[in-house]
């Protein structure tokens, strides 16, 4: 007989302030780590990692780190465990919103040898309202309004810019974790693009199928031809780009799918 989901262990983690984002750590292979961090405007923000015993689904330690501004969006490098991405709310006054690359104090050494709301370190800050690392090299890519950006982190310098990739804002963002250099995007034009960063005259592939916008859109972790889009139009697409994935190519792994 199966187990009511009532029957199953719960976690709830408090927070002072509302949240905006929530982030797995790909790095942590071993570890099941998340990200989460408060939106306020009063600059007593706070991030938020919690490790989770998988198999008891409960906490095994957690951690607080001060952070004055808001934060929307956050990313964790796939290959650097205390790398992450934020993607910061526009400041008073200010134009843009801030992306920058912080440092998480405590996910590098035992929890116990660092001390309660640590400050977190940042460098390499740009604009953007949400981003994604790629897996396969030190490289994020932005959004901004309606506009693409690609950065190379160990340089600190951007690496490309898309103007006008949608028809309104682009909302979305993911890298294809087995293909380098394509990534997707879903904006306000309800389309979801694929995109090649060494030729980025015009995108790959167009999908259609929302009415509305697009929120997020997701890359399956393993089958790239699979990609998931959420809209504001109350639907979830599950669509297949077998032509610019790494099925494509004729891998073993994805024979069985072709």
């Amino acid at each position: 007989m199966p187990r009511s989901a009532s029957s199953e262990p719960t976690h709830v983690h408090g927070l002072r302030h509302q949240v905006r984002c929530l982030a797995a750590l790909p790095a942590s292979e071993e570890r099941a780590l998340f990200l989460t961090a408060t939106w306020s405007p009063r600059n007593d923000n706070e991030i938020h990692w919690v490790e989770v015993d998988e198999e008891q689904a409960k906490p095994l330690r957690t951690r607080i780190c001060q952070h004055d501004a808001a934060i929307w969006h956050m990313a964790g490098h796939p290959k650097q465990l205390a790398l992450v991405a934020c993607c910061e709310d526009r400041p008073i006054g200010a134009q843009q919103r801030p992306v920058k690359l912080l440092t998480i104090p405590g996910l590098e050494v035992d929890a116990a040898e660092a001390s309660a709301g640590a400050p977190v370190r940042s460098s390499t800050r740009e604009t953007a309202t949400v981003a994604a690392w790629s897996r396969h090299r030190s490289a994020l890519v932005s959004v901004d309004g309606s506009t693409i950006r690609g950065w190379d982190t160990r340089q600190h310098r951007s690496s490309y810019t898309v103007p006008l990739a949608h028809d309104g804002n682009v909302r979305a963002v993911d890298c294809n974790p087995n293909v380098p250099h394509r990534f997707a995007t879903g904006g306000d034009d309800g389309v979801a693009r694929i995109w090649d960063a060494r030729k980025l005259q015009a995108p790959w592939m167009e999908l259609s199928g929302h009415s509305h916008w697009i929120w997020s859109i997701a890359y399956h972790p393993m089958h790239d031809q699979l990609l998931l889009t959420g809209g504001s139009d109350a639907q979830v697409n599950l669509q297949s780009a077998v032509t610019v994935s790494s099925a494509a190519f004729g891998s073993e792994k994805y024979k069985i799918l072709l």
